[in-house]
């Protein structure tokens, strides 16, 4: 779609301390965010003259042309339908001439990234050409009447799923997005190539964010946490899935992003890595286990995020950080190796979890274990067969890419059944609305509320509120940071009264509580002067630094407590 065509913040631990008196008129809250929870496709790749150890979300990704499209097509070693996939570029490059994104390149090479992304899926001639001509229906005369004489129904039927409704007149902004969305899911449910080239699409959107508006930047990447990316992650499309959330934490939350990263490069990850990798691989081949493929990575910045403020963990206490996968040819194999690694490394208890015998609900299948190096370095180990990780690498596309990814179309059609049934409880809804509501609950077992703290167009803070599970889904806890810089200028108070005003305005949410070490006066008084309730001491209820911690349980209900703003 033509996003961006022409015509933030420290991770919320624990609560912080705070010394709070007044507070400044500049100070606001960005916008609140929703949020969830290796080989990366190909398009991926930055540029040759990219800084070492620069991660996709820093640098803008090489543009694609019509010539690195056709070589990349002829180094897939798939038969294409060139003549088609030309005559589709052809038009498209017409249709867009003379138009230019805000970046500045001509808008072409938008419609051609995003097909280079469907190639690097191993998607068919059909979606290539529909990823070429994705935007000519939305963005210029062309029609779908046209497309279809052209390209026949099939392309046709794909550019029409993922075009926007933009010559209909809707009451509001929310109601315009609920029936693009429930227009963009019916189209899915019959041919789920239409999300995989809309995934694409918001992807290369992400990837050249830069040009937006700022709160554009911040609208675009708050709906790619709430839709797009777990729907990648529902559809199994895990590097697309880890991309597009780590590209909208860089707009939603810079600071935090910036300071994960900035622990990351401190640490020499890529060399233990490749030294365990070494180590792994000379055992297995010891022990008769020919032919392993081991990958290595380093968790996504938003994967450490998640876990820095929905399990309150520092750094240090995130054992996952680094991994190595272990693809083998057999099951056989996988469990022999399984046994190795723990002959080879300490396991950590509580830590294994047996994926392939219990598949998550996307299909994905894998053992995973948690061991310590000889450095003293906790990693995960993950081990799979070469089908698993084709699956877990290509999701539902692997159907097009390797004929054994997935067992025809029926096992296809029970992965979307998902689709179906939202949209059937939909059908009989007067309220738009409700399906975006109910998308957001089936996609997001969890839900995260994370605020910026802004003083001065500077971030300063962040919040959040972390919806809890099951029969506990109406109720959130808080956690905030504010710099030290900021404190006693009343500027916790406000944030946290004004966020919980939010959300008891917006959502269900019920009840909202905190859990402050009890020695933390400072962040203590910060609820008490926010209309929270103190309702208990946990005692012995943390281990920090060596010491066990009381905490303080603090909470707030839906009603009562509703203090006038601080002045």
């Amino acid at each position: 779609m033509p996003e961006g065509k022409k015509p933030i913040l420290p991770s919320p631990a624990a609560p912080a301390a705070a010394k709070e008196d007044s507070y400044s008129a500049k100070t606001h809250l960005h916008q609140p965010v929703p949020v969830t929870e290796m080989a990366t496709v190909a398009a991926t790749a930055l540029p040759a003259n990219a800084p070492e150890g620069t991660l996709p979300s820093e640098v803008r990704p090489e543009i694609v042309t019509w010539e690195k499209l056709v070589e990349a097509i002829k180094a897939s070693g798939k038969a294409y339908n060139m003549a088609m996939i030309e005559k589709a570029y052809d038009l498209a490059n017409d249709a867009h001439k003379g138009v230019c994104r805000r970046s500045g390149e001509p808008y072409i090479c938008h419609p051609l990234a995003v097909a280079r992304l469907v190639l690097d899926l191993g998607m068919d001639s059909e979606s290539i050409a529909a990823a070429l001509l994705h935007d000519v229906v939305e963005d210029t005369p062309t029609t779908l009447t046209d497309l279809t004489a052209a390209f026949g129904e099939e392309v046709a039927a794909l550019v029409d799923g993922v075009t926007k409704l933009t010559k209909i007149q809707f009451s509001n902004i929310e109601e315009l997005q609920a029936e693009n969305l429930r227009k963009m899911l019916l189209a899915m449910s019959r041919d789920v190539r239409v999300m995989i080239i809309k995934l694409c699409d918001r992807l290369h959107n992400m990837r050249t964010g830069d040009a937006w508006p700022e709160q554009k930047r911040r609208d675009k990447a708050r709906e790619t946490m709430e839709v797009y990316a777990p729907i990648a992650n529902r559809l199994g499309i895990l590097n697309v899935k880890e991309e597009l959330e780590d590209r909208s934490l860089h707009y939603l939350d810079p600071v935090g992003y910036e300071e994960i990263n900035k622990m990351l490069s401190e640490r020499a990850g890529d060399e233990f890595l490749a030294s365990v990798s070494g180590v792994i691989k000379s055992r297995l081949e010891e022990s008769g286990i020919e032919g392993a493929t081991i990958k290595r990575r380093v968790k996504s910045i938003y994967g450490i995020y998640r876990k820095t403020i929905m399990q309150n963990k520092s750094f240090d206490e995130i054992y996952d950080i680094y991994a190595v996968r272990i693809i083998l040819d057999t099951l056989a194999e996988c469990y022999s190796t399984l046994g190795l690694i723990h002959d080879m490394y300490h396991p950590l208890p509580n830590r294994f979890k047996d994926y392939i015998s219990t598949p998550k609900p996307n299909g994905y299948q894998s053992l995973h274990t948690t061991v310590i190096g000889h450095e003293g370095i906790p990693f995960e180990v993950q081990i799979r067969t070469r089908t698993m990780d084709e699956q877990a690498e290509y999701g539902v596309a692997a159907h097009w890419k390797y004929k054994e990814g997935l067992e025809g179309h029926d096992k296809l059609d029970e992965r979307l059944a998902w689709v179906s049934q939202l949209l059937e409880n939909q059908r009989v809804s007067e309220d738009s609305g409700n399906l975006l509501h109910d998308l957001k609950s089936d996609l997001l077992p969890e839900e995260v509320f994370a605020f910026a703290i802004v003083q001065e167009d500077i971030p300063v803070g962040s919040l959040g509120m972390f919806r809890q599970g099951n029969i506990h889904r109406r109720t959130a806890e808080l956690g905030y940071y504010l710099g030290p810089d900021h404190w006693g200028q009343g500027i916790g108070t406000w944030a946290v009264r004004e966020a919980v005003q939010w959300a008891f305005a917006r959502t269900d949410l019920l009840r909202i509580f905190a859990e402050p070490f009890a020695e933390n006066h400072a962040s203590c008084r910060v609820l008490e002067k926010a209309g929270f309730q103190l309702e208990g001491v946990l005692r012995q209820n943390a281990v920090k630094d060596g010491r066990v911690l009381d905490m303080k349980m603090y909470a707030r209900c839906r009603g009562e407590n509703d203090p006038q703003p601080v002045l």
